[in-house]
Formats: C-alpha cells, structure tokens, sequence
C-alpha cells in the first residue's frame, strides 16, 4: 500500500503491512499499534483532534522504513534455516525453538531481537511511558 492512512482512518497489523511468512505478523501489530498511538499523542495533545492527519502521517513516515526492509529483505538476509520449506525443515526448526526456550538460551534469543534490525530502534514516546507509569501507581 502507499499509504496505511486516510483521512482519520489507519489500518494496522496484516491489514496494512502484513510481513507475511516472517512469524512476525503479531509482533509488527503490536509495535505499529504502539507507534500510531505515540504519534496521536505527540500530535493531537489536550484532546486536539486537529492533528490527527498529521499524527497518521508521522506513524507511516516512522514505521514504514522498517516494515519496507522487514518485507523486502527478512527471508534473503536471515539465515535460510530459519525459513524451512518442507515438513522435515518445519519439524526440526520447532525441535530446535523448543530446545532453546527450554535451555532458556539468552544469547539465542538476543540474536533474533529486531528491535534494532535494519538500523530502526524503537520509539520512545514520553506520554505513553508517563501513562503506563501512572496506571502502575494506581494498580500497586
């Protein structure tokens, strides 16, 4: 799609940038809901809906490079076990997931952290981290 946006209407997950085959369908929804929320919040402050459009421009211009290399480059930059064809590959790749979340391998599970993949770090937004501050105070 050239756009996840229009007017005040943004698609997110599969609908918008589906990374099909990647595993990482549930991840990148995640992530792209949390951008396009910290981007209303960055743009549309004391209830301003005015910024809006602006707020859905600045989640696809801040999303879109990483989703754009993510589709494009995962499976031809991965490692080519990671992406089994056959019932054999499949059964051993799950063999192989088991064993390392069993054995809790840590640098296993470092390596296959995207969160800086591709040169994209993941966004902080202060009124997301200020809310889910205040939200732990009230529940504890």
């Amino acid at each position: 799609m050239d756009s996840w946006w229009k007017g005040h209407v943004a698609l997110v997950g599969d609908a918008a940038y589906g990374p099909g085959g990647s595993g990482m369908g549930t991840t990148t929804a995640m992530v792209g809901a949390y951008i396009l929320a910290g981007e209303i919040d960055v743009h549309c402050k004391d209830g301003d809906v005015n910024g809006i459009q602006s707020a859905l421009a600045a989640y696809d211009a801040r999303f879109r490079p990483f989703m754009t290399k993510l589709q494009a480059g995962l499976e031809s930059e991965g490692p080519s076990w990671l992406f089994p064809t056959g019932a054999w590959g499949i059964e051993v790749l799950h063999w192989i997931v088991q064993l390392a979340s069993t054995l809790r391998l840590d640098l296993l599970a470092k390596y296959f952290m995207w969160e800086t993949a591709y040169g994209w770090e993941l966004p902080k937004y202060e009124g997301l981290e200020k809310a889910l501050e205040r939200e732990k105070a009230e529940s504890g």
